[in-house]
């Protein structure tokens, strides 16, 4: 039989906690409005939309997002609970436990290598590996 992630440790929850590991430091600033970092208002609003959802739906107990760009924090929430068996309320401060986070972190160098405009999202595999 495979090996299954319990349910409330599924890889985009990772995904999730290692961006917001990577923010750490700005933490601790002040947030700045969306357009000012060129950041879509409608598009943050998206996110939230998508974390409520998934938590209210039952899929994770609790979240939490922050979303910096140009190290300009521009959104941080925490929504549900620790976990399904914690009733806690989830803190922007909760600390988690890391499994496998090599699609994390290689999904995080691929977006900021194509922030920088290095490739396009529909260039082909093989314009990269021999």
């Amino acid at each position: 039989m495979p090996f299954r992630l319990p349910r409330v440790i599924n890889p985009s929850r990772i995904a999730v906690l290692f961006l917001v590991l990577l923010s750490l430091p700005s933490l601790a600033e002040e947030l700045v409005s969306a357009e000012t970092v060129g950041v879509s208002a409608e598009r943050l609003q998206r996110v939230d939309a998508l974390s409520q959802r998934y938590v209210g739906e039952g899929r994770v107990a609790g979240m939490v997002t922050l979303v910096s760009r140009h190290g300009k924090r521009v959104q941080a929430r925490a929504e549900g609970a620790l976990g399904l068996d914690n009733p806690l309320p989830m803190q922007m401060d909760t600390l988690f436990r890391i499994y496998s986070m090599t699609k994390a972190v290689t999904a995080v160098a691929a977006l900021m290598l194509y922030e920088e405009g290095r490739f396009h999202l529909d260039d082909p595999v093989e314009q990269f590996l021999p």
